[in-house]
């Protein structure tokens, strides 16, 4: 039960995260959290590879369904979960760092 419960935390923090990833421009009064999240980002994924709280989730999940298929991509596992189809790895990682990096360069020549 705890498991379940701190695995659907991680989640709606993960979407969280992603919102203010994609968003975060738009509020200017986050501007420091929207930056931070970025910079946590991009490090996790160029250093680790992955973002650890999905490993963490993915972690807290497989101890409760000990067959789930998992490869460390979010992205992956939700939109497979959502639309029935996943999405090539080899395509979201780049598009996801040109993304992180873009958001950066832009954050600091609006500043």
């Amino acid at each position: 039960m705890i498991n379940k419960l701190l695995a659907s935390l991680l989640f709606v923090c993960h979407l969280i995260i992603v919102f203010i990833i994609l968003f975060g421009w738009a509020f200017p009064y986050i501007s420091s959290v929207y930056l931070i999240i970025l910079i946590a980002t991009f490090l996790s994924e160029t250093i680790l590879g992955y973002c650890p709280l999905t490993k963490w989730e993915f972690l807290l999940r497989k101890k409760l369904e000990p067959n789930l298929n998992y490869d460390y991509s979010f992205l992956n596992y939700y939109g497979y979960k959502l639309i029935g189809d996943k999405f090539p790895t080899k395509i979201i990682r780049p598009a996801a760092l040109v993304f992180l990096i873009s958001s950066l360069i832009i954050f600091f020549i609006k500043k």
